[in-house]
């Protein structure tokens, strides 16, 4: 037996069930729809029934009150009620209740109009039978009979009498004795039985209809309900018969199959399940696939265990050539690390001091102190985009090019008309760095520069700030003030223009230059540490010795972006000691 063949039979099976099921319960929702309407139908039907013969009642109380009192109210109320029965005037809200018992003597009345509706019509709205209106037809003459002699009793009590055509034109002395008469005597008492007598078999024709209608529709309903018993029996059945089928060609089998696979994952590759015949045939033919499977995983292994020394060989060679990558990038550090300056300059008056922290192993970032003459001191920190080797060989290259070394290929120094060397402005400087070295396309990489001239005997300090930021001048008092060079990045823009700036240095000063690794540094809430930290940082170690200063500025820097150091950060300072010696 294949499982496709019982889904098919189950979902066929269980769809007739469903549908014969969910027809049942519409079936008998409906009945229940009609059980309420005919429910409605009846008390509505009812009322209009009882509403007939309150009319009726109505009427003859209002013309016995008019002709015993001649109060004028009685004598409208009358007319207005035969209109609303007809339709003529709106019938007042809740009308079916004692209405005209609640009318005040002023007239107010204890409910809102409502729509003009003659009693026929609402009783057609309500499907009443030909039979029923030929009995409301009948007690409508009877009424209308009536009618006329309680029309003779109202006109008598105010002197009007019909002529011998029967219209009311003969005027003569109010007779309220006679008007007595018309409404008291046993001809009118036996006219309103006769009426009375025909709405109690109009009611009771609606009542008995009303009610067959209800209890047919009831009986609807108890079948419907009654027939969906076996049908949900029947459904129970089925699912019992489902489950002893599952359970014998499909649980069983799948038992078996899982114990076959538990012993074959604990290593036990000869346990070789065979189709079982009490089964669905997918599970017998899971069975043949599982043994098939079994021979390919055995061959996988082997190859696997294969691989694996192969592998083994190839991560040893890979250690080995990790290690030897590590020892080289270990020598480029430590070449990087020679590049920068070991001593500062001595000079009379002036101290300088420098810090220098990479992200990896090599950095981007390089820098210089180094005297140019004896009058003048040459400072350099450069910061290449980017990390990692690229970024250190590209410093590296830049170290050797800022060497204040005088030759026809320095960037620093330029001949002059006797044939010497004199020093190149540092504009001209970063001109010269501009054109020899643009920005590589493949690798997107350039630098940024600070390069300047100080010159001790003047205390002048003349620069230039290509891309990068610029120094911040620290006075005696604490005060901090950023020194100003306009320029691009270097090779970002052929022929770059770069402004030149200058500023006096006074006893006191201090000059720090540093890459953007130091602003840029961002702590865990995305923010930089900028302007505002570093010049209350620096205010702070104001009376700290250069060095010490400089090392704080750093370990103060790492801190603020929670020791989650992203880019190089390089410091250089120069101080205005004015010490003699």
């Amino acid at each position: 037996m294949a499982i496709k063949h019982l889904f098919i039979g189950v979902v066929v099976g269980w769809s007739v069930l469903v549908i014969a099921l969910v027809a049942l319960v519409w079936a008998s929702g409906g009945a229940h729809k009609d059980v309420a309407v005919g429910q409605h139908r009846r008390y509505e039907s009812f009322h209009l029934a009882d509403e007939l013969r309150q009319s009726s009642d109505d009427l003859t109380r209002l013309v016995r009150a008019y002709v015993a009192t001649g109060d004028p109210r009685y004598r409208q109320y009358f007319y207005e009620v035969v209109a609303i029965r007809n339709g003529e005037s709106p019938r007042p809200q809740r009308y079916e209740r004692s209405y005209w018992d609640l009318v005040g003597r002023d007239g107010t009345r204890p409910t809102e109009q409502g729509e003009a509706k003659s009693l026929e019509d609402r009783m057609r709205e309500l499907q009443f039978t030909d039979h029923e209106f030929e009995l409301l037809q009948q007690a409508r003459e009877k009424s209308d009979a009536l009618a006329t002699v309680e029309e003779d009793a109202m006109q008598a009590v105010n002197g009007v009498f019909r002529d011998e055509e029967g219209n009311f034109t003969v005027q003569a002395a109010p007779n309220q004795h006679l008007a007595m008469q018309l409404v008291y005597n046993d001809r009118y008492h036996r006219a309103k039985a006769e009426i009375m007598r025909t709405i109690n078999e109009f009611i009771d024709h609606v009542d008995k209809r009303t009610s067959d209608e209800v209890m047919a529709s009831l009986d609807r309903e108890r079948f419907y309900l009654y027939l969906s018993w076996p049908l949900g029996g029947l459904a129970v059945l089925v699912s019992l018969a489902l489950f002893g089928l599952i359970a014998k060609y499909g649980v069983v089998p799948l038992r078996r199959l899982r114990a076959a696979v538990v012993e074959f994952s604990d290593g036990k590759y000869h346990r070789r399940p065979q189709g079982d015949r009490a089964a669905f045939s997918e599970v017998q033919d899971l069975a043949r696939s599982f043994d098939s499977m079994s021979d390919v995983i055995v061959r996988d292994i082997d190859h696997r265990k294969k691989v694996g020394r192969e592998l083994e060989v190839a991560k040893n060679s890979a250690e080995a050539a990790y290690r030897k990558v590590k020892e080289d990038l270990e020598a480029a550090a430590k070449i990087q690390h020679a590049l920068l300056p070991s001593n500062m300059p001595v000079l009379k008056g002036y101290k300088f001091a420098f810090a220098y922290q990479p992200c990896e192993e090599l950095g981007g970032d390089t820098l210089n102190v180094f005297p140019l003459d004896e009058d003048r001191v040459g400072v350099y920190l450069l910061d290449v985009s980017g990390h990692g080797v690229q970024a250190a060989l590209l410093a590296s290259t830049l170290s050797h090019v800022m060497s204040p070394m005088r030759s026809d290929d320095s960037v620093l120094w330029q001949r002059d008309v006797d044939g010497g060397y004199t020093l190149a402005p540092p504009r001209l400087v970063a001109q010269r760095l501009n054109v020899r070295f643009p920005i590589n396309m493949e690798t997107v990489q350039y630098f940024t520069i600070h390069y300047g001239v100080l010159n001790v005997r003047e205390g002048s300090y003349r620069f230039i700030s290509a891309g990068h930021p610029g120094p911040r001048l620290v006075s005696a008092s604490g005060d901090c003030r950023t020194l100003d060079a306009m320029g691009p990045g270097i090779g970002l823009i052929e022929g770059a223009k770069f402004e030149e700036g200058e500023a006096q240095l006074e006893r006191g000063d201090r000059v720090l230059f540093f890459s953007d690794g130091v602003l840029e540094a961002a702590n865990s809430d995305g923010e930089l540490y900028q302007d505002a930290q570093l010049q209350r940082c620096v205010k702070r170690l104001r009376k700290h010795g250069l060095k010490d200063c400089l090392r704080a500025l750093i370990v103060d820097v790492v801190a603020w972006s929670d020791g989650e150091q992203e880019d190089d950060v390089s410091v250089v300072a120069i101080e205005v000691t004015g010490d003699s010696g």
